[in-house]
């Protein structure tokens, strides 16, 4: 399942954004869009819920 996948790649992802940008506020949003992808591949979020 492709959002399995895409899940698995972007620890990785953040990583190399983490080694190759200083930019504090590009890793906060960067680590934000990764919880929330995790969120929604192992829990129902109330947006899916009420979707």
């Amino acid at each position: 399942y492709r959002n399995r996948a895409a899940s698995s790649i972007s620890p990785v992802a953040y990583l190399s954004v983490l080694h190759s940008q200083s930019l504090r506020q590009q890793i906060a949003d960067n680590s934000h869009f990764i919880s929330r992808i995790e969120m929604q591949n192992c829990c129902p979020t109330p947006d899916k819920v009420a979707g």
